[in-house]
């Protein structure tokens, strides 16, 4: 989504509170939703970008790097994120044991 403005997406301004950006996403998610338009790849397409523009406003952290560097900085800056911290992505793997390995669910 690059060159994308989220605040767009979802309908709000840059100062929305949380509850106005869950709001203009629920509401816009309901209608773009595929169970709601089924076989409407351009509702789909539309479903996945009010998704990843909600995930990024609705978390304070994301959306305060979001303001801070845009859509294509942002993305370029989670990446590497992601790439340099593995632990990121795998919280469960614990680094305080040497050999340690996943944890496995019990169900």
């Amino acid at each position: 989504m690059a060159n994308r403005d989220y605040y767009n997406i979802l309908n709000v301004s840059k100062s929305a509170s949380q509850d106005e950006i869950k709001k203009a996403y629920r509401k816009l998610a309901m209608k773009y939703h595929p169970d709601r338009n089924q076989g409407n790849k351009d509702a789909e397409a539309k479903f996945k970008d009010i998704s990843e523009a909600y995930a990024v406003l609705s978390n304070p952290e994301k959306r305060k790097q979001y303001d801070m560097f845009g859509a294509e900085g942002f993305q370029q800056k989670w990446v590497w994120w992601k790439r340099e911290r593995p632990e990121h992505i795998q919280p469960d793997i614990q680094e305080s044991r040497p050999g340690a390995t996943r944890r496995r669910s019990p169900l």
